[in-house]
């Protein structure tokens, strides 16, 4: 009979097939056989089963570490990547071009954010966590220092679109990645803090950026940026591999070694429900990359506002609720009887509403109040995103399962930004905009209701899977123990 110590260094290939097509129950393994401690073995039992308490949670006071770390990386990547709102008006008063060609400078940097999240979540694989947020974090400033130099939107679109855009996805993934793999019964709270960074940087940054415009032109601000960047690089110091990321990468090689599809399996991409969470996706950064591209612009025209101090203030209001708001739906999702999905679906409708509602203000405080409303309800999918990636795949598929959720979301903040824009030049105004943004919104909520019945314990509970008579039940977190038990 085969031992679990044999077991890790070769596993049997009917578990490796069946891994590889995301089945986690195998009855047809040969059952390993359970011997009782006897005399001298005593002291190497005592020690197994205080190393499997010990794991029993994989939460650790480094977690901590890592959260805080992520936090302030969240901070400064989306406090660049969602000011561009701001960036906006400086460039279409710069260049004279229109504001649908003016919008896709920030539609590219942010969609490219998202696209590269599946080569972000490959690469990290296969070099780890830090590598690859130093690498991002020295592209993207690359991109932001080569920016300075534009004589026209079309370097724009290159420097500040698509190599800023494409470093800050980079590094990004492993900044939320991380936490996922260092937390379990914490998971949903500690997520929810570490993205609250991208409210607290899309409070800051339109302040700053103003400030840096003023100072120093947009030239000199995007310099000082690019400096600011590079202190991502500080933080990623801290993300180290988790015990379960080491646990798992003996398996991982023999997996690799036996099946060169294990590292992207294909399989998971299509499943019903990851399908209706990615359609919920794009439409939700469709509608979001209208008010987040256009907000400035639109409170401008719509209120006559002139100081361009005043309507880029609009971010800093949506950041800070947005901030709150993260730290709200994370605690919530993390009480055991609150449902992920529904928390979700209606902060994203409530968001959509106060979208569609924009052009309605007649005043800037009423502008400001729905600006809030926004803020705080979309800050939902930075706080329970990755769970629901975890509940319709699995913890084990969270980089690859969240990296390919990153292609819908770059998709639709591309269309986003650019069809509000197009639609402002044919009908030089921006209610037909914002009821679109708000619109799709409300239809990405509804997308995801049926998915509503089917979701799986929540990240904090332990996977239960109901084992029959002379099955062996195999999991990563038992695999990893060296602890694989017949039923």
């Amino acid at each position: 009979m085969r031992t679990s110590e044999q077991f890790l260094e070769e596993p049997p290939p009917e578990y490796t097939k069946m891994m590889a097509n995301g089945v986690r129950k195998i009855s047809s393994i040969p059952l390993i056989p359970q011997t009782q401690p006897s005399g001298a073995d005593n002291d190497n039992e005592k020690r197994k089963q205080s190393t499997t308490s010990q794991m029993s949670s994989i939460e650790t006071s480094w977690s901590w570490f890592v959260m805080v770390s992520s936090f302030f990386c969240h901070f400064l990547i989306y406090g660049v990547c969602w000011s561009v709102g701001v960036y906006y008006v400086v460039f279409l008063e710069e260049f004279q071009q229109d504001a649908g060609a003016t919008s896709w400078i920030g539609a590219i940097q942010v969609s490219f954010v998202y696209f590269s999240g599946p080569l972000g979540s490959v690469m990290m694989n296969r070099f780890g966590y830090r590598p690859m947020m130093v690498a991002g974090t020295l592209l993207a400033s690359l991109g932001l220092t080569m920016s300075m130099f534009a004589t026209s939107i079309y370097h724009l679109y290159a420097t500040f679109g698509i190599l800023t855009g494409l470093g800050i996805g980079i590094a990004y993934v492993p900044s939320i990645t991380a936490v996922g793999s260092w937390f379990d019964r914490h998971r949903t709270l500690a997520i929810g803090i570490a993205c609250s960074g991208c409210g607290a940087g899309s409070f800051v940054f339109p302040r700053l950026i103003r400030f840096l415009v003023e100072l120093y032109g947009w030239r000199g601000s995007l310099l000082v940026l690019a400096g600011i960047n590079l202190n991502i690089i500080v933080f990623s110091m801290f993300m180290l591999p988790s015990p379960k990321d080491e646990r798992d990468e003996n398996i991982n090689k023999k997996l690799i070694q036996s099946n060169s599809n294990s590292l992207f399996n294909h399989h998971i991409l299509i499943k019903k429900r990851y399908l209706l969470l990615s359609l919920n996706n794009l439409l939700y950064l469709f509608g979001m990359a209208v008010v987040y591209g256009h907000l400035s612009n639109f409170a401008k025209i719509k209120l006559d506002i002139q100081d361009d101090n005043t309507s880029a203030l609009l971010f800093s209001y949506l950041g800070l609720a947005n901030f709150a708001g993260r730290l709200f739906f994370g605690l919530l999702g993390h009480h055991p009887k609150i449902n992920v999905i529904l928390a979700y679906a209606c902060a994203t409708f409530v968001g959509g509403v106060a979208t569609i509602v924009m052009p309605f203000a007649t005043s800037y405080t009423v502008l400001i109040v729905l600006s809030i409303l926004f803020g705080f309800f979309t800050g939902c999918i930075g706080s329970y995103m990755p769970d629901l990636v975890i509940k319709f795949l699995d913890i084990h598929h969270l980089a690859v399962g969240y990296g390919c959720l990153l292609v819908y979301e770059g998709t639709g903040t591309l269309l986003g930004g650019p069809v509000a824009g197009w639609l402002f030049d044919l009908t030089l105004d921006y209610d037909v905009s914002f009821y679109v943004g708000g619109a799709t919104m409300m239809i990405a909520a509804i997308c995801l209701l049926p998915s509503y019945k089917c979701m799986k314990p929540s990240p904090h509970e332990p996977d239960v899977i109901l084992p029959t008579e002379g099955s062996v039940i195999l999991s990563w977190d038992n695999i990893g123990n060296g602890d694989v038990s017949p039923v």
